[in-house]
Parts: structure tokens; C-alpha cells; sequence
């Protein structure tokens, strides 16, 4: 697993959660399965810009906040909330 795909795919689930979105009404809002959104989250797997584009419309955040580092994200993530 690389550290940029755990690094994404953890600042996506905690974005999520953020919203009080489940992987499935993630899922549904951006034509994605639930799995998929899984494997996403656990950085088990590489997506495409347009995918992280999609998930970061969703989100209602800019897709380069999702490839920041840890500690510029960290303070973003509480503002979120």
C-alpha cells in the first residue's frame, strides 16, 4: 500500500464521516460501490483524478486538500466539523 493512497484514502473517510455521509451515501452521491469506496478509504487501491475529483465535489472541498500534509489537513478537518 503507498503512503499517498493510505494518506488519501484516510483523509477521505475522515471528510466523510465529517459529513455524516456512510460509504454508501458517498457512494451513491458520486456512482461508486460501497466496496469500492472501502478499498478507496483503506488506500488499498489507486484512483484517478476524476474519481478524486468526483469524491471531493462531494465532499465540498478542493482536491488538493486531499493531497496536503498531514498537518495543514489536520486543522482543516476541524473547521469542517
Amino acid at each position: 500500500m503507498s503512503n499517498i493512497n493510505a494518506s488519501v484514502g484516510r483523509k477521505i473517510r475522515s471528510l466523510r464521516k465529517a459529513k455524516n455521509y456512510t460509504q454508501d451515501e458517498l457512494g451513491d452521491l458520486i456512482d461508486l460501490e460501497q466496496s469500492y469506496l472501502g478499498r478507496i478509504e483503506r488506500g488499498e487501491i489507486n484512483i484517478t483524478l476524476g474519481t478524486l475529483s468526483r469524491i471531493s465535489d462531494a465532499l465540498q472541498i478542493n482536491p488538493s486538500q486531499l493531497l496536503e500534509t498531514n498537518s495543514d489537513y489536520s486543522d482543516k478537518v476541524k473547521t469542517i466539523q
